[in-house]
């Protein structure tokens, strides 16, 4: 279940000259941050979404970003949490009595939780696990240092809810620590040799005091150690890689142009990348029986299939269990780019309208294509729910004639 808090759970009250922020779970982080400039004050995780990015989604996912580390991420800057438990209990730690209260209300989670406490305590590799693995960036799942951090069920409670997904309850507001914004910031890029040099400077950079490091590794070193991986994974290429999803597939054949040495070139020479529409097409689709076909389908091949030169073979595909495939004639890059359409989805609406034009005037038994976030993005544009090429025909070639797909969920 998603729930959607854009709309009506946008309160916010700016605390203590600024040093504190309450917020509602609707609020996006650059909407509460604008709130806060006045004070010189922001909130402390800086992920690259926060236009995009809701309190609630930031204490779901204890969002951190390039520059807080670990010491300002949404776990270590949260004072109270408001909760809705399961059950229908509200909970809010900031309460004098939120304890004797969590107690009344819950007294197996409140005892629950304090054996589990002590189950930890009295494990000191588990203690010395739990120091270590939130020593450093760990964002998604439950703050299992909480159980180190705080002595009282409601306080674990509330910072076990940082990273948790959802999974415990319902975030309905936050009171958060905030950070100062600096008077100036510097961006610097060094260039290094090799990674040994680069690895040797970490240490003085960091005594530097400096906000932010971040150590990249060039397309060469990142596609030498692909390179071992894969002769791994293949026995030196005698197993082709079978990719699911065409950029993959795309970025994996581009993947030589970061090798300078005849020695790794010759290494990689055996090994196949195979995209899974051309495995399918040419494996499987010989051993299937088609035992539900649709009439007509809308399909939308991606960039990477066309850099690729699979568009046909896309094409192929969906003509297996469709009488008809239509290829918009105005398709184009949809200008998703992995997430950027999540945020700018501005771009996607402009670089599909004409393809999305032409999809809506039609009517189709299915939208299909070959790369998630290309779905997302048509889907989106459209109206019309896209989906893989691939999944249509695992359930246009069930034995058991599954019910077929609504392509209204």
């Amino acid at each position: 279940m998603l729930v959607e808090v854009k709309r009506h759970w946008r309160d916010i009250e700016v605390l203590d000259d600024g040093l504190r922020v309450r917020v509602q779970p609707g609020l996006t982080i650059a909407q509460v941050n604008a709130w806060l400039a006045p004070y010189g004050r922001r909130l402390g995780p800086d992920p690259s979404s926060s236009t995009a990015c809701t309190i609630g989604g930031l204490v779901a996912n204890n969002s951190s970003g390039k520059s807080c580390g670990t010491e300002f991420n949404a776990y270590h800057t949260l004072q109270s949490l408001k909760v809705v438990l399961p059950s229908g209990t509200v909970f809010d730690s900031a309460a004098p009595d939120a304890d004797r209260a969590l107690r009344a209300a819950e007294p197996d989670l409140h005892e629950g939780l304090l054996r589990l406490r002590r189950r930890i305590l009295d494990n000191p590799a588990s203690v010395r696990t739990i120091r270590h693995q939130f020593s450093m960036k760990n964002t998604l799942g439950y703050g299992l240092n909480a159980f180190l951090d705080y002595e009282q069920p409601a306080e674990i409670l509330a910072h076990l809810m940082v990273g948790s997904e959802g999974t415990l309850g319902f975030v309905a507001g936050a009171v958060f620590h905030t950070v100062p914004v600096l008077p100036g910031t510097a961006t610097g890029l060094l260039l290094f040799p090799d990674m040994r040099a680069a690895c040797d400077s970490l240490e003085p950079l960091r005594d530097s005091e400096a906000t932010c490091l971040e150590l990249e590794a060039g397309h060469r070193t990142m596609a030498r150690r692909m390179l071992r991986r894969l002769r791994d994974w293949t026995d030196d290429g005698r197993l082709p890689v079978v990719v699911d999803a065409s950029s993959c597939t795309h970025g994996f054949a581009d993947l030589a142009k970061g090798l300078d040495s005849e020695e790794d070139r010759a290494a990689f020479a055996p090994i196949r990348f195979v995209d899974a529409v051309a495995f399918a097409y040419a494996e499987l689709l010989p051993h299937l029986d088609v035992t539900r076909r649709v009439s007509r389908v809308a399909l939308h091949p991606t960039c990477s299939m066309h850099h690729l030169g699979l568009v046909d073979t896309l094409r192929e595909v969906a003509a297996a269990f469709a009488d008809t495939v239509d290829v918009p004639q105005d398709w184009r890059c949809c200008a998703y780019a992995g997430d950027r359409g999540l945020l700018h989805p501005e771009l996607t609406a402009s670089a599909t309208h004409r393809e999305a034009a032409e999809v809506t005037a039609n009517n189709y038994d299915d939208h299909l294509s070959s790369n998630r976030t290309c779905e997302i993005g048509l889907t989106q544009a459209t109206g019309h729910p896209y989906r893989s090429v691939l999944t249509a025909l695992e359930e246009a070639t069930r034995a058991d004639r599954a019910a077929p797909h609504d392509t209204g969920h």
